[in-house]
């Protein structure tokens, strides 16, 4: 098994979290992801995906790329893929570049499922392009769990 740099070493239990969770009370049960958040990824998601909202961004390419991912993922698992069931019922802050505590101050109950959603006591993999803080994340699995949720893995 690969082991990331500086875990070398280290059991699977310990590389199998990441400092910030083992730290956080997310609202997910667990994520996964492919990389951390820094250096040369860092810098290579900042400059392909940060300048323009995810809206705009649909608006100009006329596709969304997390749905790229996410409808053939659900396909092979064999579970439902609703790309629609949340909602933002806060508008996220004109300041690009949020700190930290901004970062969870923008995303702290502005999601909620849609009035057509409904979860049902179902396991939930919520999937989102990028997890910087883990944030926009947590308060989606917030507001799934509020709906009933009985569970949420995300996979950033």
């Amino acid at each position: 098994m690969f082991a990331p740099r500086g875990m070398r070493g280290k059991s699977d239990e310990e590389f199998a979290i990441c400092p910030q969770c083992r730290e956080q009370k997310y609202g997910f049960e667990r994520a996964r992801r492919c990389g951390h958040y820094e250096g040369a990824l860092a810098g290579a998601i900042l400059l392909q995906w940060y300048p323009v909202p995810l809206h705009q961004r649909k608006k100009e390419r006329e596709f969304n790329q997390l749905e790229l991912f996410a409808r053939p993922l659900a396909r092979r698992l064999g579970i439902p893929y609703r790309p629609v069931l949340l909602m933002r019922t806060r508008t996220r802050p004109e300041k690009h570049l949020l700190d930290y505590e901004e970062r969870w101050e923008s995303v702290r109950g502005a999601f909620a499922l849609k009035q057509s959603g409904r979860v049902d006591n179902s396991r939930i993999l919520l999937l989102d392009d990028v997890m910087t803080t883990g944030a926009t994340l947590d308060a989606c699995s917030r507001a799934l769990a509020d709906a009933d949720a009985s569970s949420v893995i995300a996979l950033p």
